[in-house]
């Protein structure tokens, strides 16, 4: 179970947890978003008619009586380099660890090795590849016990595609035709080529992105109003709105624009987007040896730059280990009056990882839960504050390896969720 919560359009948290069953036998079980029910003759997964498996019917997390199905990771970031482990338990009906069982895999999107045999343990693995598609991919395992089979599910949640809308302008005159680039990144940041976009208040409805992920049309409009330009690929989407005037306002900052790229960048020490504004004249004319100043809400970026022939003042925006968006301002001082552009660099893929140091405990049991934090790039990162829910402690502190350790119990036969939050 893990996700991202937000603070306001700045902060974000990242938000990791398990589920704790506990069996009738007095006994509780730790494990990943697993839900304790018995499957019975008809178990909970797809059917096979003779034309495929069929996944309409698939669940997110099933346990059946002689199967229990784990992912590590349940979150990769959408690409073709996410890689989760598939752990696969197979037991008879008194519990006991069944050896040499074959067990089969099969996904809904992204590849997952076909198929491997229980160890001593009874434990079977296999690897899923991820796919540059926001989605959730749907995990099916299943094995011959006895003379009938057992399946269970799980799925892994793909995320972190993005679609960025820029247009050359954001405001222009009546009947001009408008540049727009639509950008497609995977959850790495990777453009991704090939892409079939979708398309909403352009001259093209659809398109395919380029080597580069980048697709280009034009927005036109022959009356006054705000054109709203929309994209979606691969389950993101993204839209920028461009105004369309009779004649120009000069209140509005049409005459300095603001990029970044790229406008996602992994959430680690030193990485960094590059920054780029365009100041124009009110004739559209790129105007030279003007200081444009830039701020950013968090991390740190060169204060200032002035524009080169092309109208052009760059900065460099360096971001930090923590989930968030930073909000980028670009600035330019004329007479009395302040012409002012934004864009946002989104930071992501800090890693919160829980482990409990066993997978059965009896009732009032304390089990010791190891909780790792790392960046986006897999460090450690030391001295995080640590918010948890269901443990025994409200809070904790990442030691220098990155590292807190809390305790669970139960007295009781429920299932028991925790989980952790920080960054």
């Amino acid at each position: 179970m893990a996700k991202v919560q937000g603070h306001g359009n700045s902060r974000l948290k990242r938000l990791i947890g398990f589920c704790i069953p506990i069996a009738a036998f007095a006994v509780f079980l730790l494990s990943c978003n697993v839900t304790d029910r018995d499957l019975g003759d008809a178990p909970i997964g797809p059917s096979n008619t003779g034309g495929g498996l069929d996944t309409t019917s698939w669940m997110r997390d099933s346990v059946s009586r002689n199967m229990r199905l784990f992912a590590t990771p349940q979150t990769l970031k959408a690409g073709n380099k996410g890689r989760s482990t598939l752990t696969v338990l197979v037991f008879d009906d008194n519990h006991n660890p069944l050896r040499g069982r074959l067990v089969r895999f099969a996904a809904s999107l992204g590849t997952v090795t076909a198929s491997d045999t229980t160890d001593a343990e009874g434990a079977a693995t296999a690897v899923f590849s991820g796919v540059p598609r926001n989605a959730d991919a749907r995990i099916l395992a299943f094995a011959n016990v006895g003379d009938s089979t057992a399946v269970v599910g799980t799925s892994v949640h793909l995320e972190g595609m993005t679609v960025t809308v820029t247009p050359l302008s954001m405001d222009t005159l009546i009947d001009a035709a408008v540049p727009v680039t639509v950008t497609v990144r995977d959850g790495d940041g990777e453009a991704v080529a090939a892409a079939t976009v979708k398309l909403q208040g352009a001259s093209a409805s659809e398109g395919v992105t380029d080597g580069s992920g980048s697709f280009k049309t034009t927005v036109k409009s022959g009356t006054e109003t705000s054109a709203k330009v929309s994209a979606t690929a691969l389950g993101a989407s993204g839209s920028a709105n461009i105004g369309f005037w009779k004649t120009p306002f000069f209140s509005r900052s049409r005459t300095l624009l603001l990029f970044a790229d790229p406008p996602r960048i992994a959430a680690a020490n030193g990485e960094i987007a590059h920054i780029k504004a365009i100041l124009y004249d009110d004739s559209h004319n790129p105007v030279a040896g003007k200081r444009v100043t830039f701020s950013a809400s968090q991390g740190l970026i060169t204060p200032s730059d002035t524009t080169d022939e092309s109208g052009v003042a760059e900065a460099v925006f360096q971001g930090f280990a923590q989930n968030a968006d930073a909000l980028i301002t670009a600035s330019y001082v004329q007479g009395d009056s302040t012409r002012i552009a934004t864009t946002s660099v989104t930071l992501a893929g800090v890693q919160i990882e829980m482990k409990p140091v066993k997978d059965e405990a009896l009732l009032n049991d304390t089990v010791p839960v190891a909780i790792h934090v790392r960046d986006a790039q897999g460090r450690a990162l030391p001295d995080v504050q640590l918010t948890l829910k269901g443990a025994l402690q409200s809070s904790l502190r990442t030691n220098p390896s990155g590292t807190a350790t809390a305790t669970v119990a139960s007295s009781t036969l429920q299932t028991v969720s925790v989980s952790a939050s920080a960054l």
